[in-house]
């Protein structure tokens, strides 16, 4: 990797991280990340040039939610959309909870 972007542990990201290792350290596609941010799921990271960004914490947190609803929960995308709308404005976004077995909601069938 470029630069002095440290290699992470799975399920760890420390300041700042280009895609890539955010891929890594969530066990989400890069392709997958793409799409949740072009649908709004997930912020935009810090720009760092026009097609470089950084992604932190937040993001990994965010990821770890969507994916949670999506496999655990079997919450649509498209309802993950609306709630992720509505969580936040665009710029910045305030970290949802660390996703545990604990304290993802049971889906009645």
């Amino acid at each position: 990797m470029q630069g002095n972007y440290p290699a992470l542990a799975p399920g760890e990201v420390v300041g700042s991280v280009l895609m890539a290792e955010l891929s890594r350290s969530s066990g989400v596609p890069v392709a997958t990340i793409k799409y949740y941010l072009r649908e709004g799921l997930l912020p935009p990271g810090e720009a760092t040039s026009a097609t470089r960004a950084e992604y932190d914490e937040t993001h990994l947190r965010r990821l770890q939610l969507i994916r949670a609803l999506v496999e655990i929960g079997e919450v649509p995308v498209a309802a993950i959309d609306i709630t992720a709308r509505n969580r936040f404005s665009g710029t910045r976004m305030s970290p949802p909870p660390l996703v545990t077995a604990e304290n993802v909601p049971s889906v009645g069938v």
